[in-house]
């Protein structure tokens, strides 16, 4: 599941090791950054909204998230109107 974090690095996406084997991601709009646990396989957002995940599919589950958050956020500013082009990239990437 690490090899996820170094792709979303390597797209530019800010990733950071806030403790052992949890990741905050940036760019999720109005939650602003979420928090990957490796060992829970949970994403959660600022406002406590969990995600589950299974080991093959963290990458996706992230990206379904984040167009989730786009959804959510696109209308209420004018800099969120279009996805962040890494996760733009990665979801026209994986066909979601």
């Amino acid at each position: 599941m690490f090899d996820v974090m170094v792709k979303l690095a390597k797209k530019g996406i800010d990733v950071r090791l806030v403790d052992y084997n949890i990741y905050e991601i940036t760019g999720f709009y109005k939650s602003g950054t979420i928090l990957v646990n490796l060992d829970e396989q949970t994403i959660k957002s600022r406002y406590d909204e969990f995600v589950h995940f299974e080991e093959d599919d963290l990458l996706v589950k992230l990206v379904e998230c984040n167009f989730d958050w786009w959804l959510r956020s696109k209308d209420r500013y004018d800099g969120w109107m279009y996805m962040d082009k890494p996760w733009q990239e990665l979801y026209e990437e994986l066909n979601i």
